[in-house]
């Protein structure tokens, strides 16, 4: 369960996917005892899967997301985007804009 869902506490402070990532991988870890475990997610915990994936990959035996919430860098210091993923940018926006709710 995420923080501040369901029957969970509203946090004190906001937390984004990469917090809540840490959180989760700490709670398998350190609270649950699991020195590796699988993950499987789906919305909002892509995003927060993913991040654990990202930044606690050694705990990680397995990441199954049914949403793909990765996306290219686009910030200001991000490098230039290829022509390739350029197109996969604006096929992922048209799908975002045309497909989902």
């Amino acid at each position: 369960m995420l923080p501040g869902y369901g029957f969970s506490g509203i946090p004190k402070t906001t937390l984004g996917p990469q917090d809540t990532g840490g959180m989760m991988s700490q709670l398998m870890r350190d609270v649950l005892g699991h020195a590796q475990y699988g993950v499987q997610v789906g919305d909002w915990g892509s995003v927060i899967g993913a991040r654990m994936a990202l930044d606690h990959p050694g705990g990680i035996a397995a990441l199954h997301v049914n949403t793909l919430p990765l996306r290219p860098g686009i910030g200001p210091d991000d490098p230039p985007l290829s022509d390739k993923e350029s197109a996969w940018l604006a096929e992922a926006k048209k799908h975002l804009r045309d497909e989902t709710a």
